[in-house]
């Protein structure tokens, strides 16, 4: 019993400190993970932004500076490429956690709990019977300690006798015919031998012998006793350490659930960030693939616009992400040359701006969306 327990003991610290590592996992490397992941899409929506400002106002009607281009599609491709990169590796890690966490939940918590419970059932059968036991030793005790008592009290009587005859034989057989029954006094005065003090002084001896065996009865019962409160005691100590892990299991068990919910819906999220992603790197290397490898006058701003759109609405998935894409697509709109864009651009912005806008909370008064211009600087 005490390795079960110690077995149990073991377990539960096992799920503490498995608790401890998966929330110091979430807490901590997958924020890291996320953290970069959000960097590096601001990163990658700040080059989206410069792209946009190079494409500004009579794109299509002044000479193409090939190495900014250059340059700027290189960074959107890189920028996509690592975003996709980072999330699939992020993604792969809490998937393989996850699964793990699911595999320690099934294999480890479940049971515990399942096998505590049975062994706290087992162990409170045993109190139950140890406690029948001790009741039925209390009264076999009572009635050793009345055997010890009558016989102390014959020991006494017959002792005092015998004392009496040995003062008087005569007084001694008056005595006992009284005491005992006629055919008692046959047995106890021995005739042949003389005097009946002799007969009487057998019968204490015997008597004395019985009082001897009744007091070692009475200690071998009450060793007993003892023998059965320290293991009732000890039953008793097991219930309570045992219960006490029963009643810690089901908050670990909600750690462990709430660690699993907290990395299926980060692994939600991610799996929607990596599909973006794989999209917008796809559609970062064909604008850049269009306007690299044929001239300037082959991909119109119309089309550099329009890939610029592919790239933005795969890319916003949260707050941070709609705020900048929301000054990107209104410097595509203010910034557009001539009679401004078409109706097919202007539907397409339009309703870019509205699946932003889920993203963004109602401006308040006074206040502004932060600038992107200093994302324009940052290094990849």
């Amino acid at each position: 019993m005490a390795t079960q327990h110690a077995e149990f003991q073991s377990k539960l610290e096992s799920i503490r400190s498995y608790i401890t590592q998966i929330q110091s996992h979430i807490d901590n490397d997958l924020n890291r993970n996320t953290a970069t992941i959000s960097d590096r899409l601001q990163f990658t929506l700040g080059t989206l932004f410069k792209l946009a400002i190079f494409v500004r106002g009579n794109y299509d009607g002044r000479p193409d500076d090939m190495k900014q281009k250059t340059e700027l599609l290189n960074e959107l491709t890189r920028g996509c490429d690592a975003v996709h990169k980072i999330t699939l590796g992020c993604l792969t890690e809490l998937g393989n956690r996850h699964t793990e966490t699911v595999e320690f939940r099934a294999t480890q918590v479940v049971p515990l709990s399942e096998n505590i419970d049975r062994f706290i059932e087992e162990v409170r059968a045993k109190i139950e019977s140890s406690d029948q036991q001790i009741q039925t030793v209390r009264g076999t005790i009572q009635r050793e300690q009345g055997v010890l008592e009558n016989e102390t009290k014959s020991l006494q009587k017959l002792s005092q006798d015998l004392q009496s005859a040995k003062m008087g034989r005569e007084v001694v057989d008056i005595g006992l015919s009284i005491l005992f029954p006629i055919w008692g006094i046959i047995n106890l005065i021995d005739h042949s031998k003389g005097p009946g003090s002799v007969a009487l002084g057998n019968t204490v001896d015997h008597t004395r012998r019985a009082v001897e065996i009744a007091r070692n009865t009475l200690e071998s019962t009450h060793r007993t006793l003892r023998e059965l409160r320290l293991k009732h005691y000890e039953l008793l100590d097991v219930e309570h350490t045992q219960t006490a892990i029963a009643l810690e299991l089901p908050g670990q068990a909600a750690l462990v659930n709430a660690a699993i919910q907290s990395m299926g819906e980060i692994e939600g999220r991610l799996i929607t960030t990596e599909g973006a992603a794989t999209q917008a790197a796809r559609w970062a290397a064909k604008l850049s693939n269009a306007a690299l490898v044929t001239s300037h006058l082959v991909i119109s701003k119309r089309e550099f616009v329009e890939g610029i759109l592919d790239v933005l609405e795969a890319l916003v998935m949260d707050r941070k992400s709609a705020s900048v894409a929301k000054q990107i697509v209104e410097e595509l709109i203010n910034k557009y040359n001539g009679k401004g864009m078409k109706k097919e651009l202007q539907d397409r912005c339009t309703a870019l701006k509205g699946n932003i806008g889920r993203y963004l909370p109602k401006p308040s008064a006074g206040k502004s969306e932060p600038s992107v211009s200093a994302l324009s600087h940052r290094v990849g």
